[in-house]
């Protein structure tokens, strides 16, 4: 705890200003408020947590999750269309919503 320079993390880099990091084991207890960052392999946003590559994707500005591919959406679950449709719309193979499987 402390100026971390002259800190380098495997995940983070080089380290500056100041701040708290532990390498291996830190135990906290209480409220953590983030706007960036990670957990694990998930990644922190303003208003997201999404997986590594944006496999998995919790939103809570579009209010829904987004399944991809790594290159298209294939699932939505929540608000689907931007508006007030609620459900769930599946991508066919090639990034476009199926008509047939919207539920």
């Amino acid at each position: 705890m402390g100026k971390l320079s002259g800190i380098t993390s495997e995940r983070f880099g080089a380290l500056s200003g100041y701040g708290f990091f532990a390498s291996g084991s830190a135990y906290l207890e209480g409220t953590i408020n983030a706007k960036t960052g990670n957990i694990g392999t998930w990644g922190i946003g303003e208003s997201a947590i999404s997986s590594s590559g944006n496999i998995i994707k919790l939103d809570s500005s579009a209010k829904r999750i987004t399944i991809s591919d790594g290159s298209k959406d294939r699932i939505y679950l929540g608000e689907v269309d931007g508006g007030t449709t609620y459900g769930m719309k599946i991508f066919d193979g090639i990034g476009t919503a199926d008509a047939n499987r919207l539920v």
